[in-house]
C-alpha cells in the first residue's frame, strides 16, 4: 500500500524538500497514525538536522491521535 511505498521513499530521502512533499502524502492519505511511518519521517528529520520540523511533525501526530482516542 501506500504507507509501504512512502517508507521505502523514505530510506532514499536525503534533502528537506523531498521530505516535505513525503510528509504532505502523509498528511493527505491519513497515514499520521503510522507509528513506523512517523518515526521514519522523525529520524529523516533528525538526519538532516531539521529539528524544528520533527517537534512539527510530532506535535501534530501527537494532537491527532489524542482527538482520535487511539490508545
Amino acid at each position: 500500500g501506500i504507507s509501504l511505498e512512502l517508507k521505502h521513499l523514505l530510506q532514499w530521502c536525503v534533502d528537506f524538500e523531498s521530505l516535505k512533499r513525503i510528509n504532505t502524502l502523509v498528511i493527505q492519505y491519513g497515514l499520521q497514525q503510522d507509528v513506523q511511518l512517523v518515526h521514519k519521517l522523525l529520524t529523516v528529520c533528525t538526519a538532516t538536522k531539521k529539528m524544528k520540523y520533527a517537534s512539527l511533525i510530532f506535535d501534530l501526530t501527537n494532537h491527532l491521535i489524542n482527538i482520535s482516542g487511539f490508545p
